[in-house]
């Protein structure tokens, strides 16, 4: 069975979690990742005290680094109005870089990442 092109995603309002899981590499990224964003920006309206965006992308290619950075952006922002939030940035032990990708985007963001193994 071949490997899916695009996360998993996993959306509940009701627990305050979003999260992404697996392989980001479709040639349709932006068509993928539409309704998600459609999703958080409905959740953003009236979000819980506490959410979680549970980070667990093994792998994504450029077409997908854009989109994953608004998403994260979109949690970052919301964090710096006064909400609770918690980035959850999953990686395998082997995969600095991705830890390394990890670091980036919360420097870049200047929002704290909770950097976690595999």
């Amino acid at each position: 069975m071949k490997p899916s092109k695009t996360p998993l995603v996993f959306c509940d309002g009701d627990l305050g979690t979003v999260e992404l899981a697996g392989m980001s590499y479709s040639e349709d990224t932006f068509v993928f990742y539409e309704p998600i964003f459609n999703w958080i920006n409905e959740y953003l309206q009236n979000p819980n005290e506490v959410t979680n965006f549970n980070m667990k992308i093994r792998y994504f290619n450029t077409s997908s680094v854009k989109c994953l950075f608004d998403l994260l952006e979109m949690f970052s922002n919301l964090s710096k109005s006064g909400k609770k939030v918690n980035i959850n940035w999953y990686y395998d032990q082997e995969d600095e870089e991705m830890r390394d990708t990890g670091e980036n985007f919360s420097n870049i963001l200047n929002c704290e990442f909770q950097l976690m193994q595999n």
